[in-house]
C-alpha cells in the first residue's frame, strides 16, 4: 500500500488500522 497519494498520504494509526492525513 502506497504511503504517499496525491495530496495526501496514509499513516498507519494506534488501532491497527490506517488514518488519512490530507493536505499533507
Amino acid at each position: 500500500m502506497p504511503k504517499k497519494s496525491g495530496s495526501h498520504h496514509v499513516v498507519p494509526n494506534a488501532d491497527g488500522g490506517w488514518d488519512v492525513k490530507k493536505g499533507g
